[in-house]
């Protein structure tokens, strides 16, 4: 199994000061960079400019050169009040050969001082290509200048940039003017941030326009089959971040509460990672384990939401989660039938084991799990709105009501207008309390420390004469 060792971590600082040395030290890449640079030039002011697009400003132009091949590319982009990049402007781009060296407008470039100086041409009198061609060398001399000059100021943005993992600078030169370096410049949490988790099998929901802040590409699928092949292996040169997209996963993998289905593509996604198949169960849980786990999980957030939760603002919408989301295709279909049922008893035994104590159940219970406890035991249940007690006693015959929830709250908006329906309820459906409950609210409306209002008051009496189970 391949893994990226501490010198692979280091690639990019080596490849940058390779770059750093050739463009202050090797005339060879600087003919090469003037070359480039030259030929899009031309291209944009003879060609762009006067024929296709005569109503447009102005033009970026980005240099890049490839750490592997030492090829240099001049990028030429139409640059109006803002900038739009098409796709097909960074085709070639792989997001990991490619260091840029600068970037500039052709206006920027026409009223630099420095140009004038060393190149000694004013672009608008340009009218034919050799104009250009012959200032080779002069376009050479300034290049490096400049390259060197930004490369050196860019060097020490870098090294803050690392040491504070910020890279908002980086992602604004992205942004505005098209400025990628490539993607080990950054951390493995800010790659997996802005670029792996918006990836299958890491993102659950794919759509066919992904934003990145690291890359200017936009098109999911190509970027997508630029990093896996058809069997969603990782490709050269991505394959160098296979240990961390092996760390990512085993760690996803070991969380509690993660959906079934996603889970078993991570799964699959990591048996195409480890080329030997018997190390994952050494990386990641069992899948039973990391289901009562999860479980586990889903019932402390109950909890916290049932019996904790003293200032009344929701932290987990545990209603709304279904725990047997955690039973998906990780496991065959027997397993399954054993799957759902750790689910349902862990959860009907937090149920019983806390039945007698008042909470609203009905908010913060998995619906199905709630209504399949309930027709066949009871829960102590306060309700945030009265017609839940409607529904409730509507639909079975055991409800066990209390004014309030062990929070000491009451349903929403209490006055005596919602009291007397909850009363006339409990006496249409014959619905009870527990004299556990009685006594409670005996020693609330004792304690000098609670002070409930008259129709609080009132209704708390009225629970005290109901029948009890």
């Amino acid at each position: 199994m391949k893994t990226i060792k501490k010198e692979d971590s280091s690639s990019f600082n080596k490849d940058f000061n390779k770059l750093l040395e050739l463009v202050q030290r090797d005339d060879k890449f600087s003919e090469s960079v003037a070359e480039s640079f030259v030929t899009s030039l031309c291209e944009t002011i003879l060609h762009k400019r006067q024929v296709y697009f005569p109503h447009r400003d102005d033009y970026l132009l980005v240099l890049y050169w490839n750490r592997f091949s030492g090829e240099i590319k001049t990028v030429s982009i139409e640059n109006t009040s803002y900038l739009i990049v098409n796709e097909s402007d960074f085709e070639w781009h792989d997001m990991i050969s490619w260091f840029p060296l600068w970037s500039t407008t052709i206006k920027k470039l026409n009223n630099l001082k420095t140009f004038e100086s060393k190149v000694g041409i004013n672009l608008e009198s340009v009218k034919d290509k050799k104009d250009l061609e012959d200032l080779k060398s002069q376009f050479s001399e300034f290049l490096k200048k400049m390259i060197s000059s930004n490369l050196l100021k860019e060097q020490k943005i870098i090294f803050e940039a690392k040491q504070k993992d910020d890279y908002n600078y980086f992602f604004k030169k992205v942004d505005n003017v098209a400025y990628q370096y490539p993607l080990d410049l950054y951390s493995e949490e800010v790659r997996f941030e802005t670029l792996w988790s918006r990836l299958k099998p890491f993102c659950k929901f794919i759509d066919s326009y992904l934003r990145s802040k690291v890359t200017t590409k936009k098109n999911y699928v190509s970027i997508y089959n630029l990093i896996f092949d058809s069997e969603n292996k990782l490709k050269h040169p991505f394959n160098v971040f296979e240990q961390e997209f092996i760390d990512k996963t085993v760690s996803l993998l070991n969380e509690p509460g993660l959906d079934g289905n996603y889970r078993s593509d991570l799964i699959k996604f990591l048996e195409k990672l480890v080329d030997d198949e018997s190390k994952i169960t050494s990386y990641i849980k069992d899948n039973f384990q990391i289901l009562e786990e999860g479980v586990d999980d889903y019932l402390t957030k109950m909890h916290y939401e049932l019996f904790e939760n003293k200032e009344g603002d929701i932290q987990h919408q545990t209603k709304e989660m279904d725990s047997f989301t955690l039973v998906g295709s990780q496991f065959s279909f027997d397993e399954i039938i054993k799957a759902r049922s750790i689910v349902k008893n862990k959860v009907f035994d937090f149920l019983k084991k806390n039945q007698n104590r008042p909470a609203r159940y009905s908010s913060f219970v998995f619906k199905e799990l709630y209504e399949e406890f309930t027709e066949n035991d009871y829960l102590v249940e306060a309700f945030y709105f009265e017609s839940s007690i409607y529904l409730e006693a509507h639909r079975r015959s055991n409800l066990v009501y209390s004014p309030m929830d062990s929070n000491l709250r009451f349903i929403s908006l209490p006055s005596m207008v919602w009291f007397s329906k909850i009363e006339g309820y409990v006496k249409q459906y014959n619905i009870k309390t527990t004299k556990e409950v009685q006594k409670g609210i005996k020693n609330l409306i004792e304690s000098p420390f609670i002070i409930f209002s008259n129709d609080e008051l009132e209704h708390l009496k009225f629970v005290l004469e109901m029948d009890t189970i």
